[in-house]
């Protein structure tokens, strides 16, 4: 019995890198809200767990596994979340030398460290941006049409005292904690950097620098957690509101 059940999902997930319609088939996700603190009044106080077909598990395991080993040749070295081979103590090494360095710098033009932390920012992430995103970073078509139905397709229902609430589908959005969600979100934040590294190709974004011969500094991620370093002054502080205005515009 064990042996027919493994034959018919390899058979399945097989089948669908050739029809990446027939993901829907399992495409059906019961979400149960876990309690943040011993008493939530607020839905923001619970926790979302997607609770996710089998199949459709092995599938998305798939695609990230293939994904996995191109992150490093994908993200600029300033992203160490979900890439082989980066510590994400490294960049808290940076930063410590970057706020001693801070403390210690004299003279006229100061230096400023801005921290965000964008909220629900896998929920709000524009499908069309994913499909965008994937196909600039040129990773083979057929791998962006199962990776989209698998985006696209998911039905929901709601577990909530005892029972199950109507089916729903969403319209945005990616499934955190999803092996594959992780590696998405990376590359979609990796646009952010971009044009990071084009405002300060441009001259409109004033990066700092440790060391007379050291790399320029402008920005750290730690997936959705986000370090900007500039020159102290309300003209950097615009220039920064301006990329996340732009890349909010165009992720959701």
């Amino acid at each position: 019995m064990l042996g027919h059940s493994r034959s018919a999902v390899v058979e399945f997930v097989q089948g669908c890198w050739r029809e990446p319609e027939r993901v829907k088939e399992v495409n059906a996700t019961i979400v149960a809200l876990i309690p943040k603190i011993p008493r939530p009044t607020t839905i923001q106080q619970y926790r979302p767990i997607s609770l996710c077909n089998v199949a459709y598990k092995v599938i998305m395991k798939c695609l990230a596994e293939k994904l996995k080993p191109l992150m490093t040749q994908l993200v600029h070295e300033t992203q160490t979340s979900f890439v082989s081979w980066r510590q994400i103590t490294d960049k808290i090494s940076i930063l410590r030398e970057v706020v001693h360095s801070m403390r210690a710098k004299t003279g006229k033009v100061g230096w400023m460290t801005l921290k965000i932390d964008l909220a629900k920012a896998y929920d709000r992430i524009k499908w069309s941006f994913v499909r965008d995103t994937l196909v600039a970073a040129k990773v083979p078509q057929d791998f962006i049409e199962l990776t989209m139905s698998c985006i696209t397709t998911a039905s929901m229902q709601i577990q909530w005292n005892g029972g199950l609430t109507k089916e729903f589908r969403p319209s945005r959005g990616l499934h955190q904690g999803c092996p594959l969600s992780l590696y998405i979100f990376t590359l979609c934040m990796e646009c952010l950097g971009q044009l990071v590294e084009a405002a300060v190709a441009r001259g409109d974004w004033k990066p700092i620098r440790l060391s007379q011969r050291g790399p320029l500094l402008s920005h750290l991620f730690f997936a959705d957690d986000l370090i900007f370093f500039g020159v102290s002054s309300m003209e950097q502080v615009q220039v920064i509101s301006q990329c996340l205005q732009e890349f909010g515009a165009a992720s959701g």
